[in-house]
């Protein structure tokens, strides 16, 4: 499968990061043979040839070294401008082909027949020429597909033309644009595509083979976010619109505060009384992993949830096992917070504001009774080691008998355990799929047999620690199930979510918690963590979501596909249309806002399906539009808070002791 460059679990939104895929079939022979049709040729101007696609679109395709794309101020058929790809002059191309192309949810087209044409002309092209290019993807394959491989098109002059395609019932979404698949250089102008009746021929058929598990997962998970409809078809500069009404409604309900400094102060945060509710779980997410405010902010949320509405427990996306030894230091002060926070092995999370969080639930608690304190949790499994070792230790002390088949059984993933560092030292997901069989069935066993032995467990230690002994097992097997794709699946979603029902389970009834994560996480969407603690809590589960302008965050740079060392970078980019732009419309230096209220407000109608920012632990500076995906408001998040500059974290050096 060709990947694009943002490889690892926070890439960009999910409507760019499903173009991955689309190189997987951009290539595909198919047996088609429907001629376009001719029109009058139009005349072009001089060629204008600027670096950069247009809003809405990204880039497709295994060319990235050798081909160009760029929008043409010079050439059009009719209107806007026109997009290029161009090869590298003297390249060997190996087949490769590069282009553009978009994602759109078929949530508004499922059962119908769409035709997609555009004007096409070309330059000095090879034989494959260039072609349109549409493809609709079931959760099992592609179930049509045409890229014009029978009929590529060489024309020197502007035509137009055309393929038609059914959208499956089932169908998760449709991929669409241009490419060029041989040297010279093609231009592309005026798409459209429509709804067409059974009167209109379809050109493109499925394609053969089927998705592979992993690849069905990522299908999945990435057309959750997709687009709701195409964007920008006629391929002009232009921003999207940003509506004056929504930024009305926006600045009207907006309920501005004063700080993101947590400074113990907590009276402007009253608002938050009526958006949490009587709610028990309250998720408080981040547009990227490395800005202060955001960090800040939660810091501050939680001192007045604690306080306020009497929250006893914060639970992050880290790992659970080394999660447990922070929380013993919020309770009692054992242990150096500094060092314990490092041992979480996450960098965005080993940062000064995070420190000062677990400080001040340090204090806190010296002042509290046992029932009062609030507890320190994670709810990860991205790291097995200390989860490993816990059960070893367990049984070797408890259950002498289980412990040659435990340690048979986790010797398979000694390799890739961590050894107090960010990662593994080699990829499980590129061990011999024989063995990760094999494997997946010990460590599953290991569990099992935890389970079943509980009863006569019982009789030696207490319940808490044997129901910490079988979450261990049980986090093994989740994290082989995770690792065993490369973490690009929606695994670790899921596990995420199981492991906060667990946490609530070990916890007082009654129990109020806040989440610390990603807003890609903990937002309602298909597959994310999110959605399942919707489905099972419904209105008891509360999304808070962060946003910000411009400015600088932490990241791991990406470099023509590589990633570089965490760093500050900075965005200077807000696409018209999205959230942020109408946010930084109000002038309001930072407010929160009940997106809730946006249903059945005809003004704020551009909200509903606006663009938002999602950065996660790498960010490519030079194409910064790409990271912005469509939300769903109100049904992905019930409150917004934004600020109109971010600042990056203050990030700490690793210490292992």
């Amino acid at each position: 499968m060709v990947t694009t460059a943002y490889p690892g679990p926070h890439g960009p939104p999910g409507h760019v990061r499903v173009l991955a895929l689309c190189g997987l079939l951009l290539a595909t022979a198919c047996s088609l043979d429907v001629p376009p049709p001719t029109l009058p040729v139009l005349p072009s101007g001089p060629a204008g040839f600027v670096a950069g696609l247009p809003i809405g679109w990204a880039v497709v395709g295994n060319g990235r070294d050798v081909f160009d794309t760029g929008t043409d101020t010079g050439r059009t058929a009719q209107s806007g401008l026109s997009v290029s790809v161009r090869s590298v002059p003297g390249a060997r191309l190996d087949g490769r082909a590069f282009g553009f192309g978009q994602a759109v949810s078929a949530q508004e087209y499922a059962g119908r027949r769409l035709r997609l044409s555009g004007w096409v002309r070309t330059r000095n092209v090879g034989a494959r020429g260039a072609r349109l290019w549409m493809r609709v993807d079931t959760p099992e394959q592609a179930a049509a597909f045409d890229n014009m491989e029978t009929r590529p098109i060489v024309t020197a002059e502007w035509r137009q033309f055309a393929v038609v395609l059914n959208v499956a019932p089932d169908a998760l979404g449709f991929t669409f644009g241009g490419i060029l698949a041989d040297t010279g250089q093609a231009w592309w102008s005026d798409l459209r595509l429509e709804v067409v009746g059974p009167d209109v021929a379809t050109t493109g058929g499925p394609a053969p083979g089927r998705y592979t598990a992993t690849e069905s997962a990522t299908m999945r998970s990435m057309y959750a976010n997709a687009l709701p409809a195409p964007v920008n078809l006629e391929l002009s500069a232009r921003e999207l619109v940003t509506s004056l009404p929504a930024i009305a409604w926006l600045r009207r309900e907006a309920i501005p505060f004063q700080s993101a400094e947590p400074t113990g102060v907590v009276t402007d945060l009253a608002f938050l009384r009526g958006m949490v509710g009587d709610a028990r779980l309250v998720g408080l997410g981040e547009a990227t992993h490395g800005t202060r405010e955001h960090f800040q902010m939660k810091h501050r949320i939680l001192q007045y949830l604690v306080r306020e509405l009497g929250f006893t427990a914060l639970a992050m996306e880290a790992s659970w096992p080394e999660a447990n030894d922070i929380d013993l230091y919020v309770r009692t002060g054992r242990g150096d917070p500094a060092v314990l926070l490092s041992n979480l092995y996450f960098w965005t999370w080993n940062t000064q504001e995070v420190l000062d969080m677990i400080r001040w639930m340090r204090e806190y608690n010296a002042t509290m009774p046992p029932a009062r304190q609030v507890r320190f949790l994670g709810f990860d499994m991205q790291f097995p080691g200390t989860a490993m070792d816990t059960v070893t230790a367990f049984v070797r002390r408890v259950d002498p008998a289980l412990a040659p088949a435990v340690d048979s059984a986790y010797a398979c993933l000694a390799p890739y355990r961590n050894r107090r560092q960010t990662a593994g030292p080699l990829r499980y997901d590129r061990a011999d799929a024989a063995v990760r069989a094999t494997c997946r069935a010990a460590v599953t066993r290991v569990h099992a047999d935890l389970v079943a032995a509980a009863p006569r467990h019982l009789a030696r230690v207490s319940a808490e620690e044997q129901a910490r002994a079988v979450q261990s097992a049980r986090l093994v097997v989740q994290w082989e199930d995770m690792a065993a794709d490369g973490g690009t699946g929606t695994a670790r979603d899921r596990y995420m979510a199981e492991n906060v029902a667990w946490l609530r389970a070990q916890l007082p009834a009654g129990t109020r918690m806040a989440l610390w994560a990603h807003n890609q996480h903990l937002a309602n969407v298909r597959d994310a963590q999110g959605s399942y603690l919707r489905t099972w809590y419904g209105a008891d589960y509360r999304i808070i979501g962060f946003t910000f302008g411009t400015g600088a965050f932490n990241a791991r740079p990406i470099t023509d596909g590589v990633l570089g060392t965490p760093r500050a970078l900075t965005t200077t980019r807000v696409i018209g249309g999205s959230f942020e732009a109408h946010a930084e419309a109000t002038t309001l230096p930072r407010f929160a806002v009940d997106v809730r209220r946006v249903t059945g407000a005809t003004d704020a109608a551009a909200l509903t399906r606006a663009p938002m920012r999602n950065v996660g632990a790498a960010f490519d500076t030079r194409r910064p539009e790409l990271y912005f995906g469509t939300v769903r408001l109100p049904e992905q998040y019930d409150v917004l808070i934004h600020f109109r500059t971010s600042t990056p974290t203050r990030l700490l050096p690793f210490r292992f002791e």
